[in-house]
């Protein structure tokens, strides 16, 4: 430990003697490799995070060093468990407050960045880079780069392929020349196909960029979808990548696609055949079908058989390992695995310690004959230590970078911090796996090679009645984002799933796995593992009846069971860690972000109010709705409180925690339409029908003011980011704005001629963004009154926005089914998100502006990353729309009813979610009103027909009321439960609290579904 710490000052001192450091020769490309090498040796030398932070700061590259801050942020609380310095602390104020100005001069380009490079200047500054790797190193194949510009660029090359074995560097070779070439596209598109996206969702991304953002819908049909390519293609010189186009191949069938792949091919076909400048380059481990054929006819493709290093580069890699490549036998090493760069790196550290850097010793010893870089990986992968090789299966199961916290948490038996810490610098020195500032990932090449080998045991253990990997890893993550979750259905349990049906044939799988359920419960009941998980997913993936199946007594973790009715199974003293479930709790009309980005509160329609955790995807706290003549319902959630419509036109302000009443505000005498919390929590404005608005203070409780200003009614309110300002919009179209202190209006104006729902304030409160039924968002000054942009994209009215603190951007929504994201600074749209397929009227900004939440009219609410437009997950509520909902009086039941005339029973004891017990049938008509009795033995039901139903809850069993000739919209249960009678309204009885947290169990004796 102390050689190797003395090492790094060493090194250090080798690569920049005294003297000469870049920072000081005010070099700030020099200084952020050099800082670069300092992490790379030391992850906690704080003093280069803030060397690294200065470079990319004085190179223009502002968000990229505050991101710096938050990765040392990191890594010193996992590795040492201390805070920054104040003195990195004041820097990251410096840059963050915009006080350290980008250096004059143009950044110097190196041919060895060793840090990540800023985004190339492009023509038509159209650029997405998707997942393109940062090419650290690169050595030698300048011939390779020339061929490849000369052929995109002299030749006009409609299709350039690059195809070797694995490990050869395609994927660094095409993002080199890529990055080269850009600044002679207009556009340049990157995406990977490791995680086998769908041609769709590829092409979206691609028009999403190439019509900068204005793409809303994408045509159904493929001919479509390709001529609108087709059309911007033709307009502009575009630069598009396809990197591991083997994954979308067949593994059994040479050169063909995969099911559902074959589109691709028919892309790569017409990019050849019609007439445009653009080029498209693709990397593989395998030619597809007919590529050769195109080569031949049309003049138009090129294809680059890649071969390994030549000499000089190779061993100049190998120096880089610590090697000596003056040893003549370093000739010998290259050329026995033929200059291939990524086996030569895995064997250099085998080399180092193993054999203490003798090449010759290394080479004495019998080798096996090299023919692919697999015979390398399963070398690598018989010296890794057992907890190594779990690691490497666990980042092949995410398919993204996880941080040390996600994979310890992901262990049955979780090892030390230490040991798991020691066992990713050993992966890292075995270049087995790679640090991003998002946490640990894997190669590419290795990730396939980890992940069929993940494949390939499981098939296996099932098979053969052993579980091992099957049981220690989740080949399908319940609480992944939702893309990351369609790739581990797609490439991991998918394939599993799929290969057992060949090899077993489907009733013998099902079998097979009650054979497996019976024998986890009798050898080890509750015995921790994902092994019931698994089987449970696998079965609903390939669409098994899962009637009567018995997963009682085990430990059933990660189920994804959104969306799915299992009738017939046994939960029964089950441990449903991780699990997910559909979320059954009505209509919805509000949302809000907590401060950290962790937390989402809901307002349902009926007044109820819920706070759910989004990373875990459960319900954590509810509070009952007051008056259901008065629903309205909103959230402060940094305070933790809500208001809620009371009766009387009364505003009620709950505390999330407990439930508990803090004040009861009266006042309006109409129906409220809308109230919103200061910044601070400490004040709220409420407007209502007559266009009169409140303002309150929430520390005593009372009416601070009133503010005349309008004469219609108020369905949007905003404070500013300051809380000194405050924004009102009515019906009418007009904007009115007010100071919150004195209650003075500093200024109003028609802003639109039809209804402005929505309004917020952006820029730190220097613009007031406007939504309307006229389909426009306007950005006005506040300081003015002057409109600045107008913003056109949408369709349909504009029925919501939000915008993140910071005041980069903006996000609308409306009756168009999409939301856009808009620069506030340039009017122009980041991301149109449309994957939503009906109106969304509600939107919420995390704290961090990294995530946006989405309500639609369907009750879903789709949560997305800012940044790339993917979305993260969705909470779908009920299918066909609740016009009923109430809970057991022991608060252990949850009873609903809606448009599809059925009764649902839930079980919400102690899961993280509610559990779907019993479908009843039984109402003709949807049902409008459910009541449960005081002894909680008998439920009654109603529906728009006249029809009353009696249940006993726990036969299950129902006998019909005399018919009404009148509509049943509200039951009333008398005290002795007997009779229905008079109701004070729908979902009547009592309404739980909280409903646990992440990690639940059922109880013993949990009543069977069905």
């Amino acid at each position: 430990m102390v050689q190797r710490e003395e090492a790094h000052p060493q090194a250090l001192e080798a690569r920049h003697p005294p003297g000469s450091y870049p920072e000081e020769r005010g070099d700030p490309e020099q200084a952020r490799q050099y800082a670069w090498r300092q992490i790379e040796l030391e992850p906690w030398r704080e003093e280069a995070y803030r060397q690294l932070m200065r470079a990319l700061a004085l190179s223009g590259q502002r968000s990229a060093a505050l991101a710096q801050f938050r990765r040392c942020r990191d890594v010193l609380a996992e590795e040492l468990g201390v805070d920054p310095d104040p003195e990195t602390v004041a820097l990251y104020e410096q840059i963050r407050d915009g006080a350290l100005a980008p250096a004059a001069r143009p950044q110097r380009a190196a041919d060895r960045p060793a840090g990540p490079p800023p985004a190339p200047a492009v023509r038509g500054s159209l650029q997405d880079w998707g997942e393109a790797p940062i090419t650290s190193y690169f050595f030698g194949r300048q011939t390779e780069l020339a061929t490849l510009s000369t052929w995109a660029l002299e030749e006009g090359i409609r299709v350039i392929a690059v195809f070797s074995i694995g490990g050869m560097g395609k994927t660094t070779l095409v993002t080199k020349a890529a990055r080269t070439l850009a600044e002679q596209f207009d556009a340049v598109f990157w995406r990977s196909l490791l995680n086998a996206p769908p041609l769709p969702e590829v092409l979206r991304s691609c028009l999403q960029l190439l019509t900068r953002q204005q793409l809303t819908d994408l045509p159904e049909s493929l001919s479509e979808q390709l001529a609108l390519l087709d059309s911007h293609l033709r307009q502009r010189r575009c630069l598009l990548v396809l990197d591991n186009l083997e994954t979308i191949l067949d593994a059994q069938q040479v050169g063909r696609y995969r099911p559902g792949y074959e589109d691709y091919g028919r892309l790569i076909e017409h990019l050849v055949q019609t007439d445009h400048r653009s080029c498209l380059m693709l990397t593989s481990r395998e030619r597809p079908h007919g590529m050769a054929r195109l080569e031949e006819e049309t003049g138009r493709v090129r294809i680059m058989q890649l071969a390994g290093l030549e000499q000089q580069a190779a061993q100049a890699l190998l120096k880089t390992r610590g090697l000596d490549d003056s040893d003549s036998r370093a000739a010998t090493l290259v050329s026995h695995y033929s200059g291939n760069p990524l086996a030569l790196k895995l064997v250099a550290r085998t080399i180092q310690e193993l054999f203490d850097s003798d090449i010759g010793a290394f080479l004495s010893d019998e080798l096996p004959v090299f023919d692919d870089i697999r015979t390398v990986l399963d070398q690598q992968f018989m010296r890794l230590s057992e907890l190594e090789r779990e690691i490497l299966i666990w980042l092949a199961i995410e398919r993204e970078a996880a941080s040390i916290q996600q994979l310890a948490a992901n262990f049955v038996r979780p090892p030390s911090r230490r040991d798991l810490l020691e066992a990713l610098r050993a992966l890292q020195r075995r270049s087995l796996l790679e640090k991003t500032d998002a946490g640990f990932t894997l190669q590419n090449v290795v990730m396939e090679y980890v992940t069929e080998r993940v494949v390939e045991q499981c098939c296996r253990e099932v098979e053969y009645r052993s579980l091992n990997l099957f049981n220690s890893h989740a080949l399908l993550k319940a609480q992944a984002a939702e893309y990351v979750r369609r790739s581990q259905i797609r490439l991991v349990l998918g394939q599993v799933a799929g290969r057992l049906v060949k090899t077993m044939g489907t009733e013998a799988l099902a079998e097979r796995a009650r054979e497996l359920l019976d024998w986890l419960r009798a050898t080890a009941p509750l015995a921790p593992g994902y092994a019931a998980g698994n089987i449970l997913n696998m079965l609903l993936h390939l669409g098994i009846d899962v009637s009567g199946y018995d997963f009682s007594q085990l430990c059933v973790w990660q189920a994804y069971l959104r969306g799915a009715y299992v009738p017939g199974i046994s939960f029964a003293n089950s441990d449903l860690t991780g699990a997910s479930f559909t979320h059954i709790l009505g209509q919805i009309q509000g949302l809000q972000f907590g401060p950290d980005g962790a937390l989402l509160a809901v307002g349902l329609k009926d007044g109820m109010a819920c706070v759910w955790d989004v990373r875990e995807g459960v319900l954590l706290h509810t509070a009952p709705p007051r008056d259901l003549t008065n629903n309205y319902v909103c959230f402060h959630a940094e305070s933790g409180i809500a208001a809620q419509g009371g009766p009387e036109y009364q505003i009620v302000i709950v505390d999330m925690a407990d439930g508990s009443v803090r004040h009861t505000l009266e006042g309006h005498s109409s129906d409220l339409w809308r109230l919103v919390f200061s910044p601070d929590g400490r004040l709220a404005a409420s407007g209502d029908g007559t266009g009169q608005v409140r303002l309150w203070d929430l520390e005593r409780g009372r009416l601070l003011r009133t503010l005349a200003g309008h004469t219609q009614p108020i369905p949007t309110l905003a404070f500013s980011p300051e809380g000194d300002r405050l924004a009102s919009a009515s019906v009418d179209g007009s904007v009115c704005l007010w100071d919150v202190r004195s209650g003075r209006l500093l200024r109003s104006w028609q802003a639109h001629d039809q209804e402005v729902a929505a309004i917020a304030f952006v820029s730190e409160g220097e613009l007031l963004a406007t939504g309307s039924h006229d389909h426009t968002v306007r950005l006005w000054s506040t300081a003015s009154g002057d409109l600045t942009h107008e913003l056109r994209r949408h369709t349909e009215p504009v029925r919501a926005m939000a915008a993140d603190q910071s005041g980069r951007y903006l996000a609308t929504a409306g009756g168009d089914n999409f939301i856009a994201l808009w620069d506030t600074q340039t009017g122009e749209p980041l991301h149109i998100l449309a994957d939503h397929g009906a109106p969304c009227f509600h939107i919420a900004v995390s704290a961090d502006g990294r995530s946006v939440a989405a309500l639609d009219v369907n009750d879903t609410i789709h949560q997305w990353e800012v940044e790339s437009g993917q979305r993260l997950d969705f909470y779908r509520m009920h299918s066909n729309g609740t016009k009923a909902i109430v809970f057991s009086p022991d608060g252990r039941s949850l009873v609903s009813g809606g448009v599809d005339s059925a009764i649902y029973v839930w079980d919400v004891t102690a899961l993280a979610a509610p559990r779907l017990t019993a479908r009843l049938q039984g109402h003709t008509q949807r049902v409008e009103s459910i009541v449960f009795s005081s002894d909680g033995a008998t439920v009654a039901s109603g529906d728009p027909g006249g029809k009353i139903l009696l249940w006993d809850f726990r036969s299950r069993t129902s006998r019909a009321l005399d018919t009404h000739q009148r509509r049943v919209r509200e039951l009333a249960m008398s005290p002795g439960g007997a009779n229905p009678g008079g109701a004070r309204g729908r979902g009547g009885g009592r309404t739980g609290g909280g409903w646990g947290g992440p990690r639940a169990h059922t109880r013993p004796g949990a009543t069977e579904v069905g």
